[in-house]
Formats: C-alpha cells, sequence, structure tokens
C-alpha cells in the first residue's frame, strides 16, 4: 500500500521554487513552458521535463534556448506508462499532465521527503514521500551520539551498481589520499568535511546543494606506546561536525555554530570555544568540549549546563554523557549534567575515545602503528562504572 502525507490542497495558480527544496526536479507535461522556465531562472533546481506532444517539447526547448536556459532545464518527448528514473532519487515532481502515468510510480521516483505537487481541478496539491522506517542516518562521526559504530539501517543490501559519483577522492595534484574526510547525513543530504571547506550534497542522486569555505578545528592524537624501540604513532584529527535535519553543527573559526542545512549560511552562534574536541547531539541537546570542560545547550542556543574538567572524548547514549577525561571516566546526567559515577580504570589515561552499546562502555586504546602493538580496550559498565573485562586487539 502506497503511503504518503498530503500537505496541503493549495489555491495558487502555480507552485513557486521558494516553496522547493533545492535539488533534481521532474515536470510532467510542459504546458506552456512558463513554470519550467520560472523554475530553470531560479537556478537551484535542476529540471527535466517530460511531455507526450512533440510540438510542444520543440516549442518549450526554443524558449529555454531563448532565455539561455537550456541545460539547467532540458525537454525530452515521452509517451510511456513509467518514468526514466531510478528508484528515490527526485527531490520535487511536478505534475500538470500526468497521462499515463499512475501515481504509484510518480512515489517510485520521489526521494524520501521529497514533494509532489499534483494538478486536480485546477487546484494544486502538495504530497511528502514519508522517510522509510528501514532508513538510518549516520549524524555523527562514528554514527550516533554513543559512537557505536552500527548502523541500524535495514534497507541496505548487496550493491548492483553506482548510484552517483562526485570527488575528489583525493587532492587536484594527486599527492595524497584524504585519510580525514568526514562524511555526516541527516534528512537526505550528505556533508562532507574537507582540508578547507563544507560541501553538502543531495544524499540520493548527489547534486551539489552548497559548498562554503571551512577550514576544520583541529588537534593532535597520540597512540599507545609500543615500548622504547617503537616510534610512538600520531595523528591530527578534525573536530567532527555533526548534522540534523535542519542544522549541521561545526567548529568554526573559534566558535561552535549551526549552519542551515538547506543553504549552509551560518544560522546560530552557540559560544565561544577554545581547543575543541568533540560535538555532540542527543535528544535535542547540543554538547561541545574543549579546553574548558563540555558545555550543553537547547537546540534554539539557551545554555543548560557546564562541567568543568580536560575531556578528550565524549558519548552520550542511556540519558548519559560519558567523559573520557585526562585520568578517569566520568558519567553525568545528559538532563542536568549531575555527576553520576567516576572511575580511574587501567588504560584510561591511554585511551583515544570511547563507544557505547547495549549498556556498557568500551574504552579504546590505539597504536595508530599497522603493528598495533599496544592497542586494546577496557570496557566498563555503564550504570556503575565498574571494569567489567578487557581484551588486547591488533589491527586486521
Amino acid at each position: 500500500m502506497l503511503l504518503f502525507v498530503l500537505l496541503a490542497a493549495i489555491g495558487v495558480a502555480q507552485p513557486s521554487p521558494r516553496d522547493m527544496a533545492p535539488g533534481y526536479c521532474v515536470q510532467l507535461g510542459c504546458g506552456d513552458g512558463a513554470l519550467l522556465t520560472t523554475l530553470a531562472a531560479d537556478g537551484r533546481l535542476a529540471v527535466h521535463a517530460l511531455d507526450a506532444d512533440a510540438a510542444n517539447v520543440e516549442r518549450v526547448r526554443a524558449q529555454l534556448q531563448a532565455r539561455d536556459l537550456y541545460g539547467i532545464a532540458a525537454v525530452e518527448q515521452w509517451n510511456a506508462p513509467f518514468l526514466p528514473y531510478a528508484d528515490n532519487l527526485v527531490n520535487v515532481l511536478i505534475v500538470e499532465t500526468p497521462g499515463k502515468i499512475p501515481q504509484a510510480e510518480m512515489f517510485r521516483v520521489l526521494a524520501p521527503l521529497g514533494t509532489l505537487w499534483l494538478k486536480r481541478g485546477g487546484v494544486w496539491e502538495a504530497a511528502r514521500k514519508p522517510w522509510p522506517r528501514e532508513f538510518d542516518e549516520w549524524t555523527h562521526w562514528r554514527h550516533g551520539p554513543d559512537a557505536n559504530m552500527v548502523s541500524h539501517d535495514t534497507a541496505v543490501a548487496l550493491p548492483t551498481g553506482i548510484r552517483w559519483i562526485a570527488g575528489p577522492a583525493q587532492d587536484a595534484g594527486g599527492r595524497r589520499w584524504y585519510n580525514d574526510h568526514v562524511l555526516v547525513t541527516a534528512a537526505g543530504r550528505n556533508f562532507y568535511q574537507f582540508d578547507t571547506e563544507i560541501v553538502a550534497r543531495d544524499a540520493f542522486n548527489g547534486r551539489l546543494l552548497w559548498r562554503r569555505d571551512a577550514k576544520p578545528a583541529t588537534f593532535n592524537e597520540t597512540g599507545v606506546s609500543g615500548g622504547l624501540k617503537i616510534k610512538i604513532g600520531s595523528r591530527i584529527s578534525k573536530v567532527k561536525p555533526v548534522a540534523s535535519a535542519d542544522r549541521l553543527f561545526v567548529a568554526l573559526d573559534g566558535a561552535l555554530v549551526g549552519l542551515d542545512a538547506a543553504s549552509g549560511a551560518t544560522a546560530q552562534k552557540f559560544c565561544a570555544v577554545d581547543k575543541p574536541r568533540e560535538i555532540v547531539f542527543a535528544e535535542n541537546l547540543l554538547l561541545v568540549s574543549d579546553k574548558t570542560g563540555v558545555r550543553a545547550f537547547t537546540a534554539v542556543g539557551e545554555p543548560r549546563w557546564q562541567w568543568t574538567g580536560v575531556v578528550r572524548r565524549v558519548a552520550v547514549a542511556d540519558g548519559k554523557v560519558f567523559c573520557l577525561a585526562s585520568n578517569e571516566v566520568v558519567a553525568l546526567a545528559l538532563a542536568t549534567g549531575q555527576k553520576r559515577w567516576q572511575t580511574a580504570p587501567e588504560r584510561v589515561a591511554e585511551a583515544q575515545t570511547c563507544s557505547y552499546g547495549s549498556g556498557v562502555l568500551a574504552l579504546e586504546c590505539s597504536a595508530f602503528r599497522n603493528d598495533g602493538t599496544g592497542s586494546g580496550i577496557v570496557v566498563l559498565d555503564g550504570n556503575t562504572g565498574k571494569t567489567l573485562w578487557k581484551a588486547t586487539t591488533f589491527p586486521a
């Protein structure tokens, strides 16, 4: 059964680009070409128009070419009972003349959260395709606020082809691979943090949504010592951004800011940060750690609480904030910042990060070397901080 969300019956002469998110648009039936020309001139949508009438196709195509808009919009004759697109590809589907295309086929090609504009009896209706329950998101650098790198997606299956390609995978001169590029994704938008910029693309079709100069904040990490004769591994890591449906939270130019997810413009400034390390968004609270400790804000920017201490990493789960500090682990209440427990387990000073799952917190120690000497984990009870077990690990 096809399910969709009817947004409204809108009494307007035609849909406006202002009511549409950027991306790929398909128009069924060109009409007089006025709407297609308006969409192309706005520039935020790449438009593919399909029309059964060959003469109308030529007329509208000439119209676009005369205004130097052909390319951002294209017109093609189409009279089949199906649409020539992959599943979940189109962000906006405008139907003035459906022809032989059934509504189920329209929703097949529409991307999740995409909008169908359908004209019935002279009135435009807008319907949105919901987000499938089988689809997960990857909002933090290690999946979610718990830093547990296991997706809950159940739609993923054996790959059968390439969806889309965008680059670069390496720098322009081909001198080195980018080994610390960051991808986070939410609400159908992918956000990439490169060495000098942030880029946003549509997750379903790869269309470039926006880009802006943004040099990430960085910090040094040192690996576990493998002995006197083995060089200690180290790396420079970025402060990773965090994505939500309408914001990208990022440490930028000495401040924690929220960028508008749709445009990349700075929408909020939460606070100044000094040597930031971690950003986490959980249960509508935004957390940031820097050299002063951990601070929590509401989504609209109101300060909620602050905990003072030197914090290397943060994981959030089960209503608690787990802080990997200089020589201890501290658990705080997410809502209030009050201390729940603290402990100084074995190897805590060596751990670079931590992750949470199924009631336990894992401290992760890495050598940052291929031989892996000294790498391992220490596992704590999430409710009490008691050490449950420990193990030595090696790279695969």
